[in-house]
């Protein structure tokens, strides 16, 4: 299929193999191409069981590209949907974060068992198999637009109104 239904919200490669690379676009999809570097790359919708609410983010597993999280804006539905094989099946992992859209989403650089979210109610993390709690003494309760992890593991958060903050994001599992 072609990847032109809507406006493209958010793509992301994949760091384990340059070859893959997820979009998600403004009316819900997410779609996986598996061979970007060709002169014609095929692109599939694995959209299937996601809400349809617009895609904010979504973080590629550091060692595996099947492996995946999407962040979704909006109400009344889950929020965060991960993957273990390429988009084929999501399951919500959405428990415990508050009703309001998430923005932003990283994986950990240290530990890819570690995902954090930018929400309209500031930094939340998840480490794999437990549940989602606030993240960062300090950091404002303000809409997060974006995150990112540097080089020194330091979790880089923008948000509405507050500024950049930054915070040591070295989480154990």
């Amino acid at each position: 299929t072609m990847l032109y239904e809507s406006v493209i919200s958010v793509l992301v490669g994949s760091p384990s193999n340059q070859a893959v690379l997820y979009a998600g676009t403004g009316d819900g999809k997410v779609q996986r191409c598996d061979n970007i570097l060709s002169a014609t790359p095929v692109w599939t919708d694995v959209s299937a069981g996601l809400p349809q609410r617009w895609v904010t983010d979504i973080a590629v597993h550091s060692l595996n590209a099947r492996r995946a999280w999407v962040s979704l804006s909006g109400y009344s539905t889950g929020h965060v949907f991960k993957t273990t094989d390429a988009g084929a099946t999501w399951t919500d992992v959405s428990a415990g974060l508050p009703d309001i859209p998430v923005n932003a989403l990283v994986l950990s650089g240290l530990n890819p068992e570690v995902l954090f979210a930018g929400t309209d109610d500031g930094v939340w993390m998840l480490r794999e198999g437990g549940v989602w709690e606030r993240f960062g003494t300090g950091l404002p309760r303000a809409v997060i637009h974006d995150l990112l992890i540097d080089s020194g593991a330091r979790l880089i958060a923008a948000t509405h109104g507050r500024g950049v903050w930054s915070i040591d994001a070295v989480v154990g599992i």
